[in-house]
């Protein structure tokens, strides 16, 4: 069991290494930002679950607005790397 529990340890810190070698601090801030977007989901559903409120068409248009929240990000990110690059040349 100690041995299982120190692989699992040695995994997350290695996946841990691996996103901030890659995207650095940006790359938690984005990851912090996805787990705020999958907690509101699941608590509005279990909220509305418990109220006996649950619609999957109010579902769906929160995960639509989600994706739309998606992609104003990545089209900021793609608008700041093209300012990045012009100030650059």
């Amino acid at each position: 069991m100690e041995q299982t529990l120190r692989n699992i340890e040695m995994a997350v810190t290695g996946l841990a290494g691996a996103i901030t070698a890659v995207f650095g601090w940006m790359g938690w801030l984005v990851i912090l930002w996805a787990g705020c977007m999958a907690a509101d989901y699941v608590t509005g559903t279990l909220a509305a679950a418990r109220a006996g409120q649950w619609s999957s068409q109010k579902a769906r248009d929160g995960l639509w607005h989600k994706a739309g929240m998606f992609f104003v990000v990545f089209a900021a990110l793609v608008l700041d790397c093209l300012i990045r690059i012009i100030i650059g040349n």
